[in-house]
């Protein structure tokens, strides 16, 4: 993966906050396993964001046709 956007690592932060703090409170695995876990969400939801979503900033192929 080259680069992720901002928005991309926003919402990757946030679900694996959620995914860590329910790791802890279920006890599943060790606590110290809880920071690799957290980092690969983190860059797994990014790339999913990144290539599910498409490049955002390229106009797409009907844009230019206007509907009333």
């Amino acid at each position: 993966m080259k680069r992720a956007q901002g928005t991309a690592v926003f919402v990757a932060a946030i679900i694996a906050e959620i995914v860590v703090i329910t790791c802890y409170a279920t006890d599943v695995v060790s606590f110290l396993w809880l920071n690799v876990i957290g980092a690969a969400v983190v860059v797994g939801v990014a790339w999913v964001w990144r290539f599910g979503r498409g490049n955002s900033s390229r106009p797409r192929e009907n844009d230019h046709i206007q509907t009333s």
